[in-house]
C-alpha cells in the first residue's frame, strides 16, 4: 500500500473526527452552552472541511493534472489563513498580536504561491500554535502544543528525508503525511475536551 492511498485514508480519518467534534460544538452552542462559541465552531468545520478537501488532493495526486492539484493546494491554503484568523480570535490575546497574524498569514501565504511549497504553510500554522499556546492555559495549552509538535514531526521528517535522499520524496513514499495526520487527531481531541473543560482563554 502506498503512501497515497495510506495519506487518503488518514485524512479521512481526521476529517471524520474533526466533523464529529464541529457536529458536537454545533450543538452545544445551539443549546445555549457558552463555551462553545461561534468562532469555536467555525474553526472545528474549517479545519473538517480543510481536511477533507486534503484527503481529495491526497486521492487525485495521480490521476489530476498538476495545475489542478496546484489549484486545490491554493483553496486549502486559503482556508488555512482564514482558520488561523478564526484561531486568534477566538481565545484572548492583544489587538496588535491579531493583527501580526493575520499579516504573517498572508506573507507566507504569497511565498506559497509563488514557489508552490506546502512548508511555508506549516510554518505559518507553527507560528499562529505557538501564539495560541502563549495565550492559552491548562488542556487548551497541551493541545495547541500538541499541534505544534505535530508540524515541527513533519517538518522533520519531510526535510529529513529530502536531505538522505538528496531530493525531493516521492509522493508514493510520503508516509510522513499518516503520522501528521494521527498526530493532529489527538491535538484536535486534546483542544475539544479542553473546551469540554472550561480550560478555553476566551476573548
Amino acid at each position: 500500500m502506498n503512501a497515497i492511498l495510506t495519506n487518503t485514508i488518514t485524512d479521512l480519518l481526521l476529517a471524520i473526527c474533526l466533523f464529529y467534534f464541529f457536529v458536537v460544538s454545533l450543538i452545544h452552542r445551539v443549546k445555549g452552552n457558552t463555551k462553545f462559541t461561534r468562532f469555536i465552531v467555525t474553526f472545528f468545520f474549517v479545519t473538517f472541511a480543510l481536511s477533507l478537501l486534503s484527503s481529495v488532493a491526497h486521492y487525485l495526486t495521480e490521476s489530476a493534472s498538476k495545475q489542478s492539484l496546484e489549484q486545490l493546494w491554493l483553496v486549502i491554503a486559503f482556508g488555512i489563513v482564514y482558520l488561523n484568523y478564526c484561531v486568534i480570535y477566538a481565545i484572548k490575546v492583544p489587538d496588535l498580536v491579531r493583527m501580526l497574524v493575520i499579516f504573517i498569514s498572508l506573507l507566507l501565504l504569497y511565498l506559497f504561491t509563488i514557489h508552490a511549497e506546502y512548508m511555508y504553510i506549516a510554518i505559518s500554522m507553527l507560528f499562529i500554535y505557538i501564539l495560541a499556546a502563549l495565550y492559552s492555559e491548562k488542556l487548551t495549552k497541551v493541545g495547541f502544543l500538541a499541534v505544534v509538535f505535530s508540524n515541527v514531526i513533519w517538518i522533520v521528517l519531510r526535510e529529513g528525508a529530502n536531505y538522505e535522499l538528496g531530493y525531493t520524496l516521492p509522493p508514493h513514499y510520503r508516509y510522513d503525511n499518516d503520522v501528521y495526520h494521527i498526530l493532529l487527531i489527538l491535538s484536535m481531541f486534546f483542544i475539544y475536551r479542553s473546551i469540554q473543560q472550561g480550560d478555553w482563554s476566551y476573548p
